[in-house]
């Protein structure tokens, strides 16, 4: 994460929202109900490999990333280079294990690192919307505008 990244938290609580609903599949938000599409979830950080190298060729990013297994549980996290380091169920990360989760790092890597700006929250919205998860796109781009972040 950069030294100066403003939107950091707000991103990480709008992203927790969905995950939230996402947890739940059908919600009332914003007045709407909301079904939303199931979510991945892997067994094994190693699973993980082959559903990013699918996502990137998906959307034509020509760069590939590398997912790794991280030591700590309590985060995940993008590295320059093109890693994506996670923890694993055995540390107490299975909280990682989530498409939503490995989604964010990936729209890290389609943007070059980075914070979480408004060019990583583009990125992460089309994924959502690229793999599947129009109702998620839709739903996280609302929590990001009830933070105040610029779309």
């Amino acid at each position: 994460m950069p030294a100066h990244d403003p939107d950091v938290h707000d991103v990480y609580d709008a992203e927790d929202r969905l995950d939230r609903w996402s947890d739940l599949g059908v919600v009332t938000v914003f007045g709407s109900a909301w079904v939303l599409e199931p979510e991945v979830r892997f067994g094994r950080v190693e699973d993980v490999q082959a559903y990013v190298d699918r996502v990137l060729a998906h959307v034509g990013h020509p760069q590939p990333a590398r997912v790794r297994r991280r030591r700590g549980a309590t985060r995940a996290h993008y590295e320059q280079g093109g890693v994506i380091a996670l923890p694993g169920p055995e540390v107490g990360g299975r909280w990682a294990l989530r498409e939503n989760t490995v989604l964010h790092e990936l729209a890290h890597h389609l943007v070059g690192g980075g914070g979480h700006g408004v060019e990583f929250r583009r990125a992460y919205v089309r994924l959502q919307r690229d793999t599947g998860h129009p109702s998620a796109a839709a739903l996280v781009t609302a929590a990001y505008a009830e933070a105040g972040l610029a779309f």
